[in-house]
C-alpha cells in the first residue's frame, strides 16, 4: 500500500493534497513509499529461508522450489502484462495517442524476466524487482546447494555471501545495472534474520552484517538500505520474541497481504484510470483528492482480489502439487509474515 501512495504521488495525481499536507506528513506518507520495496526484498529473504529451513534437501527439492515458485510467480505475471497493455491500449484511444506495443524481444524477455539484463524498457515500472526477485532466488538455491555440497555448512556459505553483498549495503559496490548483486544484501538481511532467530547461527554474526549497513545508510541518506536493515532486524526481534503470531493479524491487514502480489502488478493501470475519472468528475480541489485517493484505493483493492481469486489461487493450488515427496518440517510461522 506503500507503493500505491508512492506511485499516486509520483504519478502526479495528488498535487493538491499532497501541498496542503505538512511536509513532515506528506513526505513518508507519499515522497518515501518506494521503501516499500526494501520492506519487500527484506521480509522476502526472511520467508524463503523459512520455505528451505530443511538443511537436509537437495538439489532435486532446490529445483522443486524454484518450479513451485515459478508456477505462483508467472502466471499472474504474464496475465498482468496484457492487462498493462490493454490498459496502455485503451488511454491511447481516450488521448488520441499512438499506442507503442514491446517489440518481440522486449516481449520475450519479460516472459523470463531478462528484460533488466537485457536492457529492455520494462512492460511495467514494477516488473523490475521481479527480475531481482527471480535472481535472488536462483541465488540463494546455488547457496544452499554449494553449502550441502561443502558437508552442510551453510551458515558459513551464507556469512561469506553476506560479506561479499556487504560494500553494496554500505553504498561503495561497483554499479551493476539489471544484476541482482547491487540489492542482494537486502534479501540476504532477511534470510540472516531467520537464521539468527531460529538460533541457526549468532545474533551477532546478522548484527555485524545488519547495524552497519544501518550506521551508513543513516550517514549517506540512503532510505532504502536504512529500511531494509531496520526491517530484518523487526521481523528477527519479532520471531524471537515469539510476537508473531500476534501482530498484523486483523482481517484487514491480512486481506491485504492475501492480495498484495496482485495489487503490487495492477495498481498502476488502475490508478491511472481512477485518477483520470475522478478528476473529470470531481475536479482538484484538496478535498476531491481525497476522496479520489480513496475511490482509487479501493478500485486497486477490488481488481487485485479478482486477480487473486482466478489466477493467483488456482496457480498455489497448482504450485503445490509439484514435488509432493518433499515437503519441509512443519514450524510455526505467522500468517502475517506468510502474506
Amino acid at each position: 500500500m506503500w507503493v500505491v501512495l508512492f506511485h499516486a504521488h509520483e504519478g502526479g495525481h495528488l498535487p493538491g493534497l499532497t501541498a496542503a499536507l505538512p511536509h513532515w506528513l506528506a513526505t513518508p506518507v507519499f515522497e518515501c513509499g518506494q521503501s516499500g520495496v526494501a520492506i519487500f526484498f527484506s521480509l522476502s529473504g526472511f520467508v524463503i529461508a523459512h520455505s528451505l529451513r530443511d538443511s537436509r534437501a537437495g538439489g532435486n527439492e532446490l529445483l522443486t522450489f524454484l518450479g513451485r515458485r515459478c508456477i505462483r510467480l508467472a502466471p499472474p505475471y504474464y496475465v498482468s502484462m496484457a492487462f498493462v497493455v490493454a490498459a496502455g491500449a485503451l488511454s491511447a484511444h481516450v488521448h488520441a495517442r499512438a499506442l507503442l506495443l514491446p517489440d518481440g524481444k522486449a516481449t520475450v524477455s519479460h516472459l523470463f524476466y531478462l528484460q533488466g539484463l537485457l536492457g529492455h524498457p520494462q512492460i511495467s515500472d514494477v516488473y523490475w524487482t521481479l527480475c531481482y526477485e527471480m535472481q535472488f532466488y536462483v541465488s540463494y538455491c546455488l547457496l544452499l546447494g554449494i553449502a550441502r555440497w561443502v558437508h552442510g555448512r551453510e551458515q558459513q556459505v551464507l556469512l561469506a555471501a553476506a560479506v561479499v553483498s556487504l560494500p553494496w549495503g554500505l553504498g561503495i559496490g561497483p554499479a551493476a545495472p539489471g544484476w541482482f548483486i547491487d540489492l542482494w544484501y537486502s534479501f540476504l538481511l532477511g534470510v540472516l534474520s531467520y537464521q539468527a532467530a531460529t538460533r541457526r547461527t549468532k545474533w551477532s554474526g546478522f548484527l555485524l552484517f545488519a547495524v552497519p549497513i544501518l550506521l551508513s545508510g543513516i550517514v549517506r541518506g540512503d532510505r532504502f538500505a536504512m529500511v531494509a536493515s531496520t526491517t530484518s532486524i523487526a521481523l528477527g526481534g519479532a520471531m524471537a520474541f515469539h510476537r508473531m503470531g500476534r501482530w498484523l493479524t486483523s482481517r484487514s491487514i491480512q486481506f491485504i497481504g492475501l492480495v498484495s502480489y496482485s495489487l503490487y502488478l495492477t495498481h498502476n493501470q488502475v490508478s491511472g484510470a481512477g485518477f483520470f475519472l475522478m478528476k473529470k468528475l470531481l475536479g482538484t480541489s484538496p478535498a476531491a483528492e481525497v476522496l479520489a485517493l480513496g475511490v482509487v484505493i479501493a478500485a486497486c483493492l477490488a481488481v487485485s482480489y479478482v486477480m487473486w481469486r482466478f489466477v493467483e489461487r488456482p496457480c498455489h493450488v497448482l504450485s503445490r502439487r509439484v514435488g509432493k515427496s518433499w515437503e519441509p518440517v512443519a514450524a510455526p510461522v505467522s500468517a502475517a509474515a506468510s502474506a
